[in-house]
């Protein structure tokens, strides 16, 4: 019994410096430099702190950003989308992600506890999204709304845990 409950806060301090090493990567700003891009637009993400369950729109002022700014820039003549995100358990952050037909749109998903599948039932979007993150892309065909959800049941609050993709 020893040896699992070592193996098992061995196993629990790796992960935790896995998701230190990838959160510190994705802060390094660093572009290739084979790639020709011109950045088209920059908004400021807003996101609610940790404390908060439930929803936020990211368009509301009066949380502190935590992510770094989405971005719109056109990759060998592609318009791409790059959104940060959070998810834990019961809540996306932002709630509201905005985006324009036809873009790729990019989500950088910062993940801080068990996995959360991302479901986009009405484009046909299936995406695991482990405890250490991931990154899922799409393009987006058609306008309208369309909601998001966790894909796995991850405790008493997962059917709260919802989001909106809206697309101009």
């Amino acid at each position: 019994m020893y040896k699992v409950v070592v193996f098992g806060i061995t196993l629990l301090l790796v992960m935790e410096g896995l998701v230190w090493y990838v959160l510190q990567m994705n802060k390094a700003d660093v572009q290739p430099e084979s790639l020709t891009t011109e950045v088209i637009q920059e908004q400021e993400v807003r996101v609610a702190p940790a404390s908060v369950q439930g929803n936020v729109d990211a368009t509301m002022g009066e949380v502190s950003s935590e992510y770094p700014k989405v971005t719109t820039e056109i990759v060998n003549g592609r318009t791409e989308r790059t959104i940060h995100m959070g998810v834990r358990k019961w809540v996306w952050e932002p709630s509201t992600l905005r985006a324009k037909q036809g873009e790729l749109v990019r989500l950088v998903i910062h993940n801080a506890d068990v996995s959360h599948p991302l479901v986009i039932p009405e484009l046909g979007i299936e995406a695991d999204v482990p405890p250490e993150g991931a990154v899922v892309e799409f393009e987006v065909k058609k306008r309208g709304s369309f909601d998001f959800l966790c894909g796995t049941y991850c405790g008493v609050g997962h059917a709260e845990m919802q989001g909106t993709l809206i697309v101009e």
